[in-house]
């Protein structure tokens, strides 16, 4: 018969640092990686670790991955994500010819090859209704 170790559960919510927004879906894993989970819409999660677990690690895309320290004093963590700042690299468009614009041209190029009236033989029906 195995023991297992005492748990608790620890509730939290996660929020933007600068517009305290909740943040969706971050992954929350123990630094044990043992347990883990995600936060829902609202950013509120809940996680059973040891009893004598210190931290969490939390990564998010586009906010910087951190590892927080756990407040056991707290019934519910509030968790500060910050964003994490990319700088990309310079990107130049130049305009080039629409696709469009070569079969408007071509179109208008054989006009007088592709004219019915041209043609030895034509003809066409009409029916109308009034």
């Amino acid at each position: 018969m195995a023991l297992s170790a005492q748990t608790v559960t620890i509730k939290g919510k996660v929020l933007d640092s600068k517009n305290k927004k909740p943040l969706a879906f971050v992954n929350i894993v123990s630094v044990t990686g043992n347990h883990g989970t995600v936060s829902d819409i609202d950013g509120k999660f809940t996680i059973r670790l040891e009893k004598d677990a210190c931290c969490l690690k939390l990564s998010y895309i586009g906010y910087e991955q951190m590892d927080y320290k756990i407040d056991h004093s707290k019934q519910v963590q509030t968790i500060l994500m910050s964003p994490k700042a990319f700088e990309l690299e310079e990107v130049t468009v130049f305009p080039g010819i629409n696709p469009a614009h070569r079969i408007i041209n071509l179109v208008i190029e054989n006009r007088d090859k592709n004219n019915p009236e041209n043609l030895d033989e034509f003809s066409y029906v009409s029916y109308d209704k009034m």
